[in-house]
C-alpha cells in the first residue's frame, strides 16, 4: 500500500470521528491487504479497478473499525458525527449507529459482481 492510499484511509477513518495513531498503522496495512484479497478473490481479477477503489478504501475503514470494536479498543457507539463529501451527520448518543456506519462500509456484492469475471 501507497503513503497516499495509506493517508487517504487515515483521513476517512478521520472524518468518521476515529483519530488513528502510529501504533494502528500495521492494523490499517492489515486491514488492506485483507480487504484487497476479498476483492481480488471475489471478482477474479489481478489487479483493482480504478472505479473500485473508493470501495477498497471503505472496506478497508470498515474492517478496521471492525477489528478494533472486537478487541474492546473502542466502544460500540463511539461514532458521534460522520463527514461524508460536504455534509456533515451528528448522531443521538442515546442511539447506538455505530454498528450501521460500519456494515454501510462494506462493499454491497451487487458493486463487485459487475467487475467478476467468468473462470473458464
Amino acid at each position: 500500500m501507497t503513503d497516499d492510499l495509506q493517508n487517504q484511509i487515515i483521513t476517512k477513518l478521520s472524518d468518521l470521528g476515529f483519530v488513528t495513531e502510529e501504533k494502528d498503522l500495521p492494523l490499517i496495512n492489515e486491514c488492506y491487504e485483507k480487504a484487497e484479497s476479498y476483492f481480488k478473490t471475489f471478482c477474479h481479477i489481478k489487479t483493482i479497478p480504478e472505479n473500485l477503489m473508493p470501495y477498497l478504501k471503505d472496506h478497508c475503514c470498515g474492517l478496521f473499525i471492525k477489528n478494533k470494536t472486537m478487541q474492546n479498543q473502542i466502544g460500540t457507539n463511539f461514532i458521534h458525527s460522520a463527514k461524508i463529501g460536504d455534509v456533515n451527520l451528528t448522531f443521538d448518543d442515546k442511539i447506538s449507529n455505530s454498528q450501521a456506519v460500519i456494515e454501510s462500509l462494506f462493499c454491497p456484492k451487487e458493486v463487485l459482481m459487475c467487475y467478476r469475471k467468468m473462470i473458464w
